[in-house]
């Protein structure tokens, strides 16, 4: 098991991002966590196999309108097991905000 983070940059905030994320998290088996910074960037944290991770860092370098990954900055390390799903993080400022 491997462990992929990464901090993704870009117009990546408010516009469904996460949610896209997690859709394609859930199909490649991965658990982990993507969560807003209050930066504007996005940080994720995935583990799976090495394949997958890295089918999945390829799936999430969007550029579709309004998304637009400018850069992502990310490394590998041994995973630890530590989730049980992948999930989208939410802050407080978040609620009712937004539906995706």
């Amino acid at each position: 098991m491997m462990r992929l983070t990464a901090t993704i940059s870009g117009r990546v905030q408010r516009v469904g991002y996460r949610a896209k994320v997690v859709s394609v998290a859930q199909e490649l088996g991965l658990t982990g966590f993507i969560q807003n910074r209050p930066n504007g960037q996005v940080l994720l944290i995935a583990e799976g196999s090495q394949d997958n991770l890295e089918q999945f860092e390829a799936a999430i370098k969007i550029k579709n309108a309004p998304l637009d990954v400018v850069s992502i900055e990310s490394e590998f390390t041994n995973g630890s097991n530590a989730y049980t799903s992948f999930r989208k993080m939410t802050g407080p400022e978040e609620v009712g905000e937004r539906l995706d």
